[in-house]
């Protein structure tokens, strides 16, 4: 038990994490079945908070959800807690942009790949539409947003940057 919470100490775990690394340490199949019925019991084991918490930290870092989905595949969570995650974290994208006033056409799950998006644009200044468009849809793609997605978002985000320069200019 010591080990796995000691493991458990450096940063929340799946119990597919915890279970191989107890596997590795040559504990016994009953033994480490015995350590995750506990942790479960005792609420330091919980892969549907653990998904919910991996999606919600990874989307503020403009990380897609098919990437999101692959990474919470890789750490042994189940599709069923990987699938409410990804709900959950969009909802919470829905509520947090509806505070801020009408976003009829808001898209929650395109909000932190368009932030991405600015910030690139800002980046890639100087260089061709073409080049600049191509390289930031690559960058999202790459981040696990679809192509459809991030052609999208990187469209958005242009738009934007030229209402902005639109709006500096004075007769």
């Amino acid at each position: 038990m010591r080990t796995a919470l000691l493991y458990l100490r450096e940063r929340a775990r799946t119990e597919s994490e915890i279970r191989d690394k107890l596997e590795k340490k040559g504990f016994d199949a009953e033994v480490v079945a015995y350590i995750l019925t506990r942790l479960r019991a005792t609420g330091l084991l919980d892969d549907a908070r653990f998904a919910r918490d991996w999606a919600q930290a990874r989307a503020r870092k403009a990380i897609g959800s098919r990437r999101i989905r692959q990474e919470l595949r890789m750490k042994g969570v189940s599709d069923s807690d990987t699938d409410a995650a990804i709900i959950a974290m969009r909802d919470q994208d829905a509520i947090q942009d509806a505070e801020f006033g009408d976003s009829s056409e808001y898209d929650p799950a395109l909000a932190s790949a368009v932030a991405f998006a600015r910030r690139g644009l800002r980046r890639l200044s100087g260089q061709p539409d073409a080049d600049v468009r191509r390289k930031l849809t690559q960058s999202l793609v790459r981040r696990g947003y679809s192509f459809t997605d991030a052609r999208s978002a990187v469209s958005s985000a242009m738009l934007n940057e030229e209402d902005a320069d639109d709006s500096d200019y004075t007769e």
